[in-house]
């Protein structure tokens, strides 16, 4: 009877042992499959074919950005509004959802489409993509420190309220060695860049944005829509030319389409832009992918960093 009941426990326990390891086996191959990086990026391309502006920054426009197989894809797992939104905790809609969050994590488990998107924006080919465009007005101006020729992605998550007042984009408190930049007694490669992609849902009669800057750590900045606008639903994205007397003119106003990106060079101290004030119908969807630095790029003065109105 005693062996009996031995040989039983041996099978029970070799069959709970090769249980957790068909789990881990399974688990294993499905972060793989989620992480496998050089594949899933492979297969975006972003067109080197936009309408490029040298004034009064350099910026580009382009109509049927992504392939339109790909971007009806991810139109269609766009995620919902937040609750935040909803419930006006973020009145703006503006970050709606970023990485490293629970609601980002279920994007990027459950639809294919923004796993290869991610990987793209968080790779090398992100960086080069942007050089194409922008390493020459950055390696002319005067104040640009950033070796283009030497921009190297790595991976880093930047925490959502991170940037706020810090020190880290005053030239001031910028000590540069060599190829490091040193800010309050920390090294950083001036040449290491990272990404961060993040949703927008602008609700209608609370979406505006004045005119602006955005973080002088940021190097690009790319803006893909998924939402129609034109004059009457309001929502358009102004490019603007700030006049020595502090007010500004609008260069170009861009009324946002479907599957339309507007990218600029967001490290310069001259690249104001604002969008107009959005009455609906519906959320004026768009994803931000922005390229940083981990100090500020080309801009000196650290009243940069606030968004003041004209």
């Amino acid at each position: 009877m005693a062996v009996k009941i031995f040989i039983i426990s041996v099978v029970v326990s070799c069959e709970w042992w090769f249980g957790i390891l068909a789990m881990s086996i399974s688990l294993f191959q499905f972060q793989n499959k989620t992480v496998s990086t050089d594949s899933q990026h492979s297969t975006i391309h972003f067109p080197i074919d936009m309408v490029y502006h040298e004034h009064p920054y350099p910026f580009a426009i382009k109509r049927n950005f992504l392939e339109q197989n790909l971007f009806s894809e991810l139109a269609r797992d766009f995620p919902a509004v937040p609750e935040s939104v909803v419930k006006k905790n973020n009145s703006r809609g503006n970050k709606s959802v970023f990485f490293n969050t629970t609601e980002y994590d279920l994007i990027l488990r459950t639809s294919e489409a923004w796993r290869r998107l991610h990987y793209f924006v968080h790779s090398q080919a992100m960086i080069d993509y942007g050089m194409k465009f922008y390493g020459r007005p950055l390696q002319d101006h005067p104040e640009c420190i950033l070796h283009v020729d030497k921009a190297t992605y790595k991976d880093f998550i930047e925490n959502h309220f991170m940037v706020k007042d810090s020190v880290l984009f005053d030239h001031r408190y910028q000590v540069q060695l060599g190829r490091s930049i040193e800010i309050e007694g920390k090294r950083y490669d001036r040449n290491t860049l990272f990404s961060r992609m993040d949703f927008f849902h602008g609700p209608p009669e609370r979406y505006h944005l004045g005119p602006h800057l955005d973080w002088p750590h940021r190097v690009f900045t790319i803006l893909i829509y998924f939402t129609d606008t034109n004059s009457t639903t309001g929502g358009a994205l102004r490019i603007l030319e700030r006049n020595g007397d502090g007010n500004f003119r609008t260069i170009e106003t861009v009324y946002p389409k479907l599957n339309t990106a507007v990218s600029f060079l967001s490290a310069l101290p001259s690249a104001w832009h604002e969008a107009e004030i959005f009455r609906g119908p519906g959320f004026r969807k768009l994803i931000q992918i922005q390229v940083s630095a981990h100090y500020s790029v080309c801009r000196s003065d650290s009243s940069s960093i606030r968004h003041p109105k004209p």
